[in-house]
């Protein structure tokens, strides 16, 4: 490719000139006029056609697909395509990368995938021999999407790649000031730094490509397309760069060697760039596991409110102010102490420009205690002191990889860091963002006293839900608590072992929380395994100010028809699983045996809808 070739977009579609001749002779212009109007005729027979296919497309994708036509080897089992979360249904495992959001407020994503049939909308990150083409060639890319709420995308065209070369994930940033000089005339001009690899000598690179036109196109510099390290280090995967105000430095985080470790590199023009500092986790080295997709971020504290008392339960709420923390986010491919399969660990501490620091080397720190997240990355643009956004791969690679699973990106969630029970240790906060802005329809609404026989709230299998569920109680200071509450997702059609059930045991002082999927609809064998379902012990109460003596939990269930997104207490918790099943699921099922006169329960069951905007935060 010359320098400063344009990476533009793939035109899958052929352009055709429709051309006519017209002779003088009247009796040619007779047959003309003829042949038109049988051919409009035919044209109108096509258009009707094509109208009809397009409305059935459109049911088939909207509404869930069946697999066998993408060569899946489960014809029963659709595949329920989101409401909420965004989805590519004929891709799998799009990793999500290059997150930022513009001056315009406008949210971009990058992707990449391993399989897909409908290419026009979906980018490669590998080159397969059993792929399929695009114009004739074979093309790889990155796929690249926008929205302005989070919630509904647009697809962009495809951002094509360099030929020799198969492009990996990598980091967007903008670069306000021009401190790269490709953007001598505007403050908004974005760099990708990503990871590729030449397809002949296998070598791994780091490259650059910049653009003016707000990301839809990148272009690359001859002299500065492949970046210069320090110390030489041949193997570097999976870059993410921050800009670092303090130093005025660009800051990147890079997953080294053997991914056993995180490099630290700073320049101040993204092109040479300078090595810091490493970090690595003994504990992790020592048992195999990988670092991948590492974020380093400036994150505000959400400050607590609430009484002491018994272990010091917070609840979340009040300020959000920086402290000047910083958070380390590392997923690792396998080797979940939660099931065996990929996880996202993270580690709060300080950063001085150069060295990141953790306030301890604990590894038992997830951002999320479901199995189906990995890879989550956060969004650049935010200004010092804001929440953080991010968005994550809603799957687990120990998953088998035959079986039926589209890419679907867990939910955007804003995140902060909050003291735990303890009062002297940083925890990470999740929350959906801009929940409020999706709220639709209640379709019900209830308390529960003595006992909740299995009550049946029914919904639009198309729709998503959220669930509420509240428990407030306040037993006597003698009494040994253990109260059960169930919940369950199936659909009214069938079958009756397509379901996902969550649970939950309230004690004195802490509650248990977890869902599985049903023998049904598992995913990972024939038996049940701990990719199938996801739990937390021991999450304490929230205190309510006026009366620290009442303890309170409250539940969030997000449930948008293939993916189960649960919050406990505001986000003190989060849990993600997906499921495939032969029928949507509308029904959702509550139980308790036994509820006594000192609790009260309150459940909500509600329509979500995309909202017109998120919260102001950029």
């Amino acid at each position: 490719m010359r320098p400063e070739e344009k990476f533009n977009p793939v035109n899958e579609h052929n352009q055709h000139e429709l051309m006519e001749c017209e002779s003088g002779n009247w009796d040619r212009r007779e047959e003309t006029r003829f042949r038109r109007q049988s051919n409009y005729k035919k044209l109108q027979r096509i258009a009707i056609l094509s109208l009809s296919l397009a409305f059935i497309f459109h049911y088939v994708y909207s509404e869930a697909f069946n697999l066998s036509l993408f060569g899946f080897t489960h014809p029963s089992v659709l595949v329920q395509v989101p409401v909420l979360h965004f989805s590519e249904p004929t891709a799998k495992r799009n990793l999500p990368f290059g997150l930022f959001v513009d001056d315009d407020k406008i949210w971009h994503i990058y992707f990449q995938c391993q399989s897909c049939t409908l290419r026009q909308h979906c980018a490669f990150g590998t080159t397969h021999s059993n792929s399929s083409s695009v114009g004739g060639t074979d093309r790889t890319g990155w796929g690249h999407a926008t929205s302005s709420d989070l919630y509904t995308w647009s697809m962009q065209p495809i951002v094509a790649e360099e030929e020799g070369y198969d492009s990996c994930g990598g980091s967007a940033v903008i670069d306000e000031n021009n401190t790269s000089g490709f953007f001598p005339n505007q403050r908004n001009g974005v760099i990708m730094v990503y990871t590729q690899i030449h397809q002949e000598t296998k070598t791994i690179e780091q490259a650059i490509v910049y653009s003016t036109d707000g990301g839809h196109t990148f272009t690359k510099s001859a002299e500065n397309h492949i970046l210069l390290f320090s110390d030489g280090e041949p193997e570097l995967r999976y870059p993410k760069v921050i800009w670092y105000e303090p130093t005025e430095r660009w800051i990147m985080t890079v997953t080294k060697g053997n991914a056993t470790t995180i490099g630290i590199y700073t320049f101040p023009n993204l092109i040479d760039w300078n090595a810091a500092s490493e970090f690595t986790v003994g504990d992790l080295v020592d048992g195999g596991h990988s670092f991948e997709y590492s974020n380093l971020i400036a994150i505000p504290r959400l400050n607590s409110t609430g009484a002491s008392n018994k272990n010091r339960p917070i609840v979340p709420g009040g300020t959000v102010k920086d402290h000047g923390d910083h958070l380390l986010m590392i997923s690792s491919s396998s080797g979940s102490p939660l099931n065996g399969g990929s996880v996202t660990r993270y580690f709060p501490g300080r950063f001085n420009g150069t060295h990141f620091q953790p306030i301890n080397h604990r590894t038992d720190r997830f951002i999320d205690f479901g199995p189906d997240n990995y890879a989550s990355q956060f969004f650049f643009g935010f200004p010092a002191g804001s929440p953080v956004v991010s968005l994550g791969l809603a799957a687990n690679l120990r998953e088998t990889t035959s079986l039926p699973q589209t890419s679907i990106l867990i939910g955007p969630r804003e995140s902060y860091l909050i003291y735990g029970p303890s009062e002297g240790d940083l925890s990470y906060f999740s929350r959906p963002l801009s929940l409020d802005s999706l709220r639709g329809e209640t379709i019900a609404n209830f308390s529960a006293s003595q006992q909740l026989a299995d009550h049946a709230v029914p919904y639009h299998g198309s729709e998503a839900v959220l669930v509420e569920v509240r428990l407030d109680m306040q037993p006597p200071d003698d009494e040994v608590v253990e109260l059960n509450l169930d919940f369950t997702f199936r659909s009214s059609r069938g079958p009756e072992d397509e379901y996902i059930m969550c649970t939950a045991v309230f004690r004195t002082w802490a509650a248990d929380f977890g869902c599985a999927r049903s023998r049904g609809i598992v995913k990972s064998s024939n038996d049940i395994s701990p990719l199938d379902q996801m739990s937390i012990r021991e999450v304490l109460p929230l205190l309510p100010f006026h009366n620290p003596a009442v303890r309170r939990w409250e539940v969030q269930a997000i449930m948008d028809r293939s993916i189960l997104e649960l919050y406990l207490n505001d986000g003190v918790a989060a849990g993600t699983i997906t499921y495939n099943s032969k029928e949507s699921f509308d029904l959702v099922h509550f139980h308790s045996r036994s509820i006594p006169d000192w609790v009260t329960l309150t459940v909500t069951v509600q329509e979500l809808r995309p909202g017109q905007s998120v919260q102001e935060m950029v």
